[in-house]
């Protein structure tokens, strides 16, 4: 059976630490201009059926790194989820030599459900509001570059919960590595089954931000500048914004994560942005070696098992 990389609450432990470890392993072979795992002959296909031009690019760099190649699918409008052409369309890419097939859809459970009719492993790219394994995967190799472990460490995630398939990612991932994670933001931007997650809901962010290490930043979505019922712009940068006064209540080493892009001045001072404690650019940088070592990752089962497959073919000949 193909391995798959589907959510990080699919994951355990040790998978999450292979993982890691792949990710910096990637990491230390580019800036020590050593040569990756050969992948030359895989073939990457990118089913995006919802806009990400920064997740998009960031998977093909990374199949670069790998030597793989990349072709590019789309859907239509009326290939929704459980229809007859997204079926078909998922056969349709089977059958053209694809190996490893990622897929960004809007709807939940996309990315299990395509594994159904992919014969190769299956990359989650996000499927709606449940998960974006890989960039837990590059925010969680940003904040163990600065900090070497995550075990007891006090992750504070502020912003737009309700749609937000990296705070579910991440908040699986951080706790299984024995961070405690904390959720602040608007009531009714925060999901109503927050109970099945493994956080702490925060209602002030004084007391959210204590002792705190790394402070993630969401990012406020577009649409909520014309939907005025979760409240104001300004009423969010005056109770919820991370700024330089409210920093001091974090811990003297902490640093800040946003899962990007910024809306500067609104989820973060500005000021912050341009500083030494914002590491953004880490997280777009080790997202590059996350994909990469996801890519490797889902393909060392179906090597392993065309290897045993040859092995069988050769003694059946001979």
């Amino acid at each position: 059976m193909f391995r798959n990389l589907l959510g990080i609450r699919y994951l355990d432990k040790n998978q999450i630490l292979e993982l890691l470890d792949l990710t910096h392993d990637f990491r230390i072979k580019y800036y020590n201009n050593k040569d990756f795992p050969d992948c030359s002959k895989t073939n990457i296909g990118l089913l995006f059926s919802s806009n990400s031009r920064r997740t998009k690019s960031s998977f093909q760099q990374a199949a670069n790194l790998v030597g793989s190649n990349c072709v590019e699918y789309s859907l239509r409008k009326d290939d929704e989820l459980g229809s007859e052409s997204f079926k078909d369309a998922i056969k349709t890419i089977s059958q053209e030599f694809v190996d490893i097939l990622v897929i960004r859809h809007s709807s939940a459970g996309s990315a299990l459900y395509t594994t159904k009719f992919f014969t190769g492993p299956v990359i989650n790219a996000g499927d709606g509001n449940h998960e974006h394994p890989t960039q837990a995967f590059a925010d969680a190799s940003t904040i163990l570059h600065h900090f070497k472990s995550m075990d007891g460490l006090v992750i504070t995630m502020v912003g737009d919960f309700l749609e937000s398939r990296i705070a579910r990612s991440n908040a699986w991932l951080f706790s299984k590595l024995g961070a405690e994670v904390r959720w602040i933001g608007p009531k009714n931007l925060l999901p109503t089954n927050f109970d099945s997650l493994p956080v702490k809901i925060y209602s002030n962010l004084d007391d959210a931000m204590c002792n705190t290490n790394v402070i993630f930043c969401l990012r406020m979505k577009k649409h909520r500048l014309e939907d005025r019922t979760w409240g104001s712009f300004p009423g969010y940068i005056k109770s919820f914004q991370i700024n330089k006064k409210r920093l001091k209540s974090a811990r003297s080493d902490a640093i800040i994560l946003h899962a990007g892009p910024v809306n500067r001045g609104i989820e973060i001072e500005d000021t912050l942005v341009d500083s030494d404690v914002f590491h953004m650019g880490k997280q777009i940088e080790n997202g590059l070696f996350a994909r990469s070592a996801s890519i490797y990752w889902v393909l060392q089962n179906k090597n392993q098992l065309e290897k045993s497959m040859a092995s069988t073919l050769n003694q059946v000949e001979q």
